[in-house]
């Protein structure tokens, strides 16, 4: 497989069959009607996004269905030192919170959050732990306020 393509159906049957995720929890996490869902994660069609026509799906539900597997496979393969750096990078560069609004906001030192930024190796996990928990929740409070 090259960098450039998931073969969607493919990556998605292997979590099921593998019993990582259930076609039920997919259905779950993209809202798509799950007639249609397995028809889609069925269907032997590769490339980067499954066609939309063939399986009934719209564009963005194939999006969002290629963006979950690639998400649910090698997004998962990131190192959680690289990760967490990154949620942090992102609520500085997409969200426009501060170093100090993140750290107000999580309840932890300033410093603690500008370590993780400049060495996250270099910070003890009891204190990266309960930053990457509150980062995540973040996250997931702000991905929910932009609506759908």
């Amino acid at each position: 497989m090259s960098s450039n393509s998931l073969n969607v159906p493919g990556e998605l049957n292997l979590l099921i069959t593998d019993e990582i995720v259930t076609e039920r929890a997919i259905q779950a996490m993209t809202q798509i009607d799950p007639e249609r869902l397995h028809a889609a994660i069925s269907a032997e069609h590769s490339g980067v996004l499954v066609s939309p026509q063939e399986p009934g799906l719209t564009d963005d539900e194939s999006a969002r269905l290629s963006l979950l597997a690639a998400q649910l496979t090698a997004g998962l393969q990131i190192e959680d030192d690289d990760r967490l750096k990154a949620i942090i990078e992102a609520l500085n560069a997409e969200i426009h919170l501060s170093t100090r609004n993140i750290a107000e906001l999580i309840h932890v030192p300033i410093e603690d959050v500008e370590r993780v930024l400049q060495d996250p190796q270099s910070v003890p996990a009891d204190v990266k732990l309960p930053i990457a928990i509150r980062c995540s929740y973040l996250m997931s409070t702000i991905t929910q306020a932009r609506g759908r």
